[in-house]
């Protein structure tokens, strides 16, 4: 029986890690869109992202015997995470890196891509954070879009004219 490397060993660690990974994604497809309004989208769903992977960091560093905030360890991953696309995955390997004397025994395939795979989260989490996000996703671009404030517009103008009449 080998033993393996895992990224996360908490419930609460694979959950944050994979809703800070959908909420980076989202964060740089509002990013890249060329839809008005989507700038303040990607602020919140960066903030999303940011967060998440801060309560995996803190949670997995206590969890394998490191004191978060007294640790540089922890300043460096969340310094790393601000960067953009590679911020992740490099947090990850991180994580993955430094295990200090937490291993599991496994019966899988060793590595930082199996590792990646092998993160088991709760699909129930996934799916209201997903819902969440789309919600974000059509409140905030129906403030901003222009369809939608000439529609609002129009309407204010016939409830004008029929108070005149």
């Amino acid at each position: 029986m080998a033993l393996t490397k895992e990224i996360a060993y908490t419930t609460l660690g694979r959950n944050a890690l994979v809703i800070g990974l959908i909420g980076h994604v989202a964060a740089l497809l509002a990013g890249i869109s060329p839809v008005s309004g989507t700038e303040s989208l990607f602020g919140i769903l960066y903030g999303f992202y940011w967060m998440g992977f801060f309560f995996a960091v803190y949670k997995e560093l206590g969890d394998r015997g490191y004191r978060s905030f007294g640790n540089w360890r922890f300043y460096v991953l969340m310094t790393v995470t601000v960067i953009p696309i590679l911020g992740p995955v490099t947090a990850l390997m991180i994580l993955y890196r430094m295990q200090g004397n937490k291993k599991v025994r496994l019966d899988k395939a060793q590595g930082f891509l199996s590792a990646v795979l092998r993160l088991r989260v709760n699909m129930l989490l996934i799916f209201l954070f997903i819902a969440i996000l789309f919600i974000l996703f059509i409140v905030v671009l129906s403030r901003n879009d222009p369809y939608f404030k000439r529609a609002k517009m129009s309407n204010v103008m016939i409830d004008n004219q029929q108070l005149d009449d």
